[in-house]
């Protein structure tokens, strides 16, 4: 008898070979401000990629019971100063996947991320900072914010070049 192919509906197809996932987040209240969506769901996550998003049971090798608790996509804080190891662990624990320094920033781009490599429980970024390439410029003390010359000294024109190019390496470095 020649083979003969079955053609069923994908929703039938996914209820008659349901996937299991790497990691099933079961019975969390879910709540995702693009889609307006606050209810309880599982998610389904393999790959690293949330891919199966259901009121209904879902199968995992692994299950992390999330009743009682919130699951939300992670957030993303634009205006971060600590940005240390310890503060990056509070912040996950708070739901802060991002932590960016756009402020004040920095004046050696390059060097922040080096200090950051491998060690982050978090993503973080950093500008470029006026006021961090200042304070390199005049070697000024302070340590957050000018203190000294760069907070209290008119830069001369060359000075001003300097800052200019220091700015723009910053940026081109991102």
């Amino acid at each position: 008898m020649p083979f003969r192919r079955v053609w069923m509906p994908l929703a039938v197809a996914a209820l008659a070979f349901p996937q299991t996932h790497d990691l099933v987040i079961a019975n969390g209240r879910v709540i995702d401000p693009e889609t307006k969506l606050d209810a309880v769901r599982n998610l389904g996550v393999s790959g690293g990629t949330i891919r199966a998003l259901d009121a209904g049971p879902l199968r995992g090798r692994a299950t992390i019971n999330a009743r009682g608790l919130v699951v939300a996509p992670g957030f993303i804080d634009l205006h971060s100063h600590g940005q240390t190891e310890e503060n990056y662990r509070y912040k996950a624990m708070d739901g802060v996947t991002t932590a960016l320094e756009l402020e004040i920033g920095t004046a050696d781009v390059d060097r922040w991320y080096a200090e950051r490599a491998g060690k982050s429980l978090i993503h973080h970024g950093v500008s470029i900072g006026h006021a961090p390439s200042r304070m390199a410029l005049f070697n000024d003390p302070g340590e957050f914010l000018p203190a000294g010359d760069a907070a209290h000294r008119a830069a001369g024109d060359e000075q001003i070049v300097d800052l200019k190019r220091r700015i723009e390496r910053g940026l081109q470095r991102g």
